[in-house]
């Protein structure tokens, strides 16, 4: 037992179609499949009125937020990363809600 680690691994990976809450965003987000091979997924920003090109990696594990249907519903913390077109990426914080763990 000494040498035993607990970890648990975040085991959702973001789909087409679910929301995003972002960290200092006043707004949620629907994610949209990238077309062009830049990024895996769109969003769209209300401040620049464009779809940026985003990452999203699940970091959390799942918990239950309630249901759709018949569906449980759940939120995991996640990570945005913004790719950069000739400037670095840049990075952010939120809930991805999925009913899929």
């Amino acid at each position: 037992m000494g040498n035993q680690k607990c970890s648990v691994m975040a085991s959702h990976v973001a789909q087409k179609g679910e929301y995003l809450e972002l960290d200092n965003w006043s707004v949620g987000n629907i994610l949209h499949k990238d077309f062009t091979g830049f990024a895996p997924f769109r969003i769209w920003s209300p401040r620049t009125q464009y779809y940026l090109a985003v990452n999203v990696q699940v970091t959390g594990k799942p918990h239950l937020t309630g249901s759709v249907g018949d569906s449980p519903l759940y939120k995991s913390r996640c990570k945005v990363i913004f790719k950069g077109d000739g400037e670095p990426d840049t990075v952010t914080r939120g809930w991805i809600y999925h009913e899929e763990t």
